[in-house]
């Protein structure tokens, strides 16, 4: 008994010293981190990062959306004082040229932030694809993590976990591209995906029975992307639409449309920013930075698949929207050329299949 005591004793004390240690070395990730970024130049990881998106849009584009490597799609990095515009063949007005540094043997420009936004930004030199610089990313990241999560988990939970590196990087910036290629080729889709954007005020998110069902819409998509033959994931794709039309009938017009507007904004950029990753992957001796396999940086979301109906605000849209565009690589070969047009969206698509 008195060994068992000693051994439970050591147990004891060796969690606490990694309970103690990684309490350390999260408050000193944190204090790396929380602090304003104000650089007048685009950081070397943020350079790094860049060089690949473009290394990446022009070699394997086409493997992510068909057209992505020819279509010239600027991209702006912003940090807490600047913005940083790059990529474009000409010179935008409003933006200052930096002659003292230069991002792939170009110059590129920038101008004073003012409350800068993830996402396409219309520009003098057409749209372009705005994100955030890495640090500025992982700061976001972490703090937010640690304020949704209750003390003393948001202290203990391993911040190496969280912070993200140039991989992830890269196909975020590709994801906010793609929100550019959208407004540049289907500026009337995309307006109307914008207009949207204020229903989500009043979008009845509490109501549980809708979560309800929108949690088994889920489970039916995953069931259906991962069943192993067509005529099963047909079936749970009618299971799915026979869900979905359920839930829609108490619905109003237009907190549907806001729905489908944006699975098609955001859930075809989320679908986009991981076959980015999956195409990075397949390339990797061809990088700069390791892509790994199983998409590691998702993991929350594969797993918040399976309770849509629980995940907060649009986010649940951009997941609902991914996964139906996932499905829909594996039952057609031209839905991509389909999605774009006017009044198509990933349901219209799977509704025909299982008429």
């Amino acid at each position: 008994m008195r060994k068992f005591f000693k051994i439970t004793n050591r147990v004891i004390l060796i969690l606490l010293v990694v309970l103690l240690a990684q309490f350390a070395y999260n408050e000193y990730r944190v204090n790396q981190l929380d602090r304003p970024y104000e650089s007048e130049h685009l950081k070397p990881e943020d350079k790094a990062s860049l060089r690949e998106v473009f290394k990446l849009k022009e070699n394997f584009g086409n493997n992510i959306w068909p057209g992505f490597s020819q279509q010239e799609l600027p991209v702006i990095l912003f940090n807490d004082r600047y913005e940083f515009l790059s990529g474009s063949s000409q010179s935008p007005e409003g933006w200052e040229l930096i002659k003292n540094d230069m991002l792939m043997g170009e110059h590129y420009y920038r101008r004073t932030a003012d409350n800068p936004q993830a996402f396409a930004v219309q520009t003098d030199v057409g749209w372009a694809g705005s994100m955030s610089s890495l640090s500025y990313l992982n700061r976001d990241i972490l703090l937010t993590i640690r304020d949704q999560l209750p003390v003393p988990l948001n202290r203990l939970m391993p911040s190496q976990m969280m912070v993200r590196s140039n991989d992830f990087h890269v196909v975020s910036i590709i994801h906010e591209m793609f929100h550019a290629y959208q407004a540049r080729n289907y500026p009337e889709k995309f307006g109307r995906g914008l207009a949207q954007a204020n229903i989500t005020e009043e979008y009845p998110y509490e109501k549980q029975r809708l979560n309800e069902l929108f949690t088994q819409e889920g489970n039916y998509l995953v069931k259906a992307l991962n069943a192993e033959d067509r005529e099963e994931k047909l079936k749970w794709v009618r299971k799915f639409v026979y869900t979905r039309n359920r839930r829609r009938k108490e619905m109003h017009i237009e907190k549907i449309n806001y729905e489908k507007f944006t699975e098609w904004l955001e859930g075809l950029a989320k679908y986009t920013e991981i076959k980015a990753y999956e195409v990075a992957h397949k390339q990797t001796e061809k990088l700069a930075f390791d892509y790994e396999e199983g998409l590691p940086h998702w993991e929350t979301e594969w797993n918040n698949l399976e309770e849509l109906g629980s995940v907060g605000g649009s986010s649940r849209f951009y997941l609902s929207g991914m996964v139906q565009y996932r499905l829909l690589d594996q039952l057609s070969d031209d839905w991509k050329q389909q999605i774009m047009n006017r009044g198509i969206f990933p349901e219209t698509l799977l509704k025909k299949m299982v008429r």
